[in-house]
């Protein structure tokens, strides 16, 4: 089995809380996903972007999923898709989903907001995909030591992975595995 990219140090050291308030919305939404998959929503997917200066977070699930990256939102949605993908930006700080109830909630307490006001994307993506649970989970411990995912960004192409960038200032970037194949049929 192949290693996984980990920050250097992330098996001696504490997470690092983020500095910027935007950038922490954007893990608390991440976050929030993974306690959606211990509600036994673990069809549930994310797709994180950049463009044009914000993160972008799209959730929905599995079926709107392009199958070749495993994140990004497939193409040609009806209309009736497109109302199955919760989408947030960053310029929007905590103002998640156009809620303006839930400035001060945490993960749990978005996921249980989401589960009441996204009920047709909850209901979708009901399901065991232990694979993707564990890839999330894996993912948000690095992005815990102050990294944000995205798959492309305005300047920036798409490639076989999801880029990791550091948030506290530092240049460059990280490169992250895309999940691992859907259980597009429920079942293990």
């Amino acid at each position: 089995m192949a290693a996984i990219w980990l920050p250097p140090n992330a098996l001696n050291a504490k997470p690092i809380p983020f500095e910027s308030a935007q950038h922490r919305y954007l893990l608390r939404l991440i976050r929030m996903v993974a306690s959606l998959h211990k509600k036994g929503l673990q069809r549930l997917r994310i797709f994180p972007y950049i463009y044009p200066i914000a993160f972008r977070l799209e959730i929905l699930p599995v079926e709107l999923v392009e199958r070749k990256t495993g994140v990004r939102v497939r193409s040609g949605l009806t209309e009736q898709e497109n109302h199955l993908v919760a989408r947030y930006s960053s310029a929007n700080e905590k103002v998640f989903f156009g809620w303006q109830d839930a400035a001060s909630d945490d993960a749990d307490d978005l996921a249980l907001k989401f589960i009441a006001r996204f009920q047709a994307i909850s209901k979708l993506s009901q399901g065991v995909d232990w694979a993707y649970v564990g890839w999330l989970a894996t993912l948000i411990g690095v992005c815990e030591y102050g990294y944000l995912p995205y798959l492309f960004s305005e300047y920036e192409s798409e490639f076989d992975g999801l880029y990791l960038l550091p948030v506290d200032g530092r240049q460059g970037r990280e490169t992250f595995k895309l999940p691992p194949d859907a259980m597009w049929h429920d079942g293990v």
